[in-house]
């Protein structure tokens, strides 16, 4: 599997996972927020958000990759994926945040069974942004190895 291939079929292990099981969180005040499956998106697109009408939205980059090449039919590639999450309420962002990241660790398993090992917590971060009206980025990086076959 070459690296542009890895790079999409780790994105979209991530991106399924959120999809297939994320779709709203309650706030402390007993509302609701709730994500459309149309904004889990792959990719980086702040640009993109043009109303609050466009959130939240989560956002997972493709992922950063190193590409080595091991012995008994396997490739192994380190990397790191960043998810994101954006929104209008602060509280959304953390709690959508909390929600995915329960969420793969408790699915490593699974995970490990479509190649990806060793995903960790590598960094976590937010901000405020202005995009001509007020709004919360949170965002939460993992390591990881994907092996995948050699192809022949």
């Amino acid at each position: 599997m070459d690296i542009s291939t890895a790079r999409y079929t780790i994105g979209a292990l991530f991106r399924d996972l959120i999809i297939d099981n994320i779709s709203s969180i309650t706030l402390y005040n007993g509302n609701t927020e709730i994500i459309s499956p149309s904004n889990i998106k792959n990719s980086l697109m702040l640009k993109t958000i043009k109303s609050k009408s466009d959130l939240p939205r989560i956002e997972i980059a493709y992922p950063f990759l190193i590409s080595e090449k091991q012995s008994f039919g396997k490739y192994v590639y380190s990397g790191t994926i960043e998810i994101s999450v954006i929104s209008t309420k602060k509280e959304a962002c953390v709690k959508f945040i909390d929600s995915i990241n329960n969420l793969i660790m408790n699915n490593k398993k699974e995970l490990k069974a479509q190649g990806l090992r060793f995903l960790l917590v590598d960094d976590e971060s937010d901000d405020n942004l202005d995009l001509g009206f007020n709004v919360y980025y949170n965002s939460i990086r993992y390591s990881f190895e994907f092996e995948s076959e050699v192809e022949i």
